[in-house]
């Protein structure tokens, strides 16, 4: 009985951990620059903050390319992630640029900037699922 108990127990332990550490998902558009036309943007951030795969931000539409997020640092509300793998496509000008973001509420605002430091877009993102 005790043995039933126990492992009941730790399987709603990893099942209440799976939960808490699932990632977080937000969506938006931002316009591309270069022909004003919409450009869907989802970023994925992983809960269990693992610096080598924080996450990753995926572009669609014509720019069709994306990238993993590796996470840099936290400073008070905001958080530093380095863009990880060459961008293809439209994606070229963010090649080894990094993303800043900054939760509000169910949103969640991005800011890419090239390698340089240039910020180049300001995306608001709203949470799905929730």
């Amino acid at each position: 009985m005790k043995k039933i108990i126990s492992t009941l127990a730790g399987v709603v332990l990893l099942s209440s951990l799976q939960t808490a550490l699932a990632d977080e998902s937000y969506r938006g558009t931002f316009k591309d620059k270069a022909s004003s036309t919409p450009v869907p943007v989802t970023v994925n951030l992983s809960a269990a903050n693992s610096p080598l795969l924080a996450g990753s931000i995926r572009f669609d539409g014509k720019w069709a390319c994306g990238f993993d997020l590796e996470f840099i640092e936290a400073q008070e509300l905001r958080k530093f992630y380095a863009l990880r793998r060459a961008g293809a496509g439209r994606c070229e000008v963010l090649t080894q640029g990094s993303l800043v973001s900054r939760i509000e509420g169910d949103n969640l605002q991005v800011e890419l900037l090239n390698h340089k430091d240039e910020s180049l877009y300001t995306v608001g993102l709203v949470r799905q699922g929730k």
